[in-house]
């Protein structure tokens, strides 16, 4: 595109690098034939289907087009941030020292991780159902920076056999590995290995 003339000059190349952590070879070529998509449209009428389309003055591609492209084309390895998005809306309630000392100890830990002094932590919020302990680790894994964060819930794996069970919470924390920094999610984990407390 820029050998063509055809990159905007508002588009910021390192920008975009930096947006596109987790994105393969192939999900970067997706983003940029996206943008291209995007400013053709924007320069174009391509829904006249009266007129014979023909491109003469093509546009440039700008930072608007690869943004747009970026919403669209998202890496399969990374952030779970559909699955995040729900606990990130609202606002955290300042519910007291206790909270605010469980909130700055895990962050504190995840940033250990995150610095190196600790190769490796675990975390276990306990607490009556309703008492924002999702919320809590959703807030803190997205506050991380960590190019991968995976969210597992106990609906993603309803009317699943055992074997298929242990695989993907498997596979989870191998895709974990590969990354540098990760921070792995296991919410309601009595459901997910379907712990049932008698007595």
């Amino acid at each position: 595109m820029r050998d063509n003339k055809l990159l905007g000059d508002d588009v910021d190349l390192g920008k975009l690098a930096k947006e596109m952590k987790n994105y393969t070879g192939a999900e970067i070529e997706a983003v940029v034939k996206s943008a291209n998509s995007f400013a053709l449209n924007r320069h174009h009428n391509l829904l006249d289907f009266t007129k014979t389309f023909k491109i003469e003055n093509p546009g440039k591609v700008e930072m608007q087009d690869f943004i747009r492209a970026l919403e669209e084309v998202k890496p399969e390895f990374g952030v779970d941030d559909v699955k995040m998005e729900v606990y990130q809306k609202a606002p955290m309630i300042d519910w007291g020292a206790r909270g605010r000392k469980i909130f700055s100890d895990t962050a504190k830990i995840v940033e250990e991780v995150k610095k190196n002094q600790v190769q490796l932590a675990s975390v276990v919020l306990y607490g009556e159902s309703g008492t924002g302990k999702t919320t809590l680790a959703v807030k803190i894994a997205s506050k991380s920076g960590c190019p991968f964060v995976k969210f597992v819930t106990s609906e993603d794996l309803i009317g699943m056999s055992e074997i298929y069970k242990v695989n993907y919470i498997n596979k989870c924390f191998e895709d974990a590995y590969k990354s540098k920094q990760s921070v792995v999610i296991l919410d309601d984990l009595e459901r997910l290995v379907e712990y049932i407390e008698i007595g």
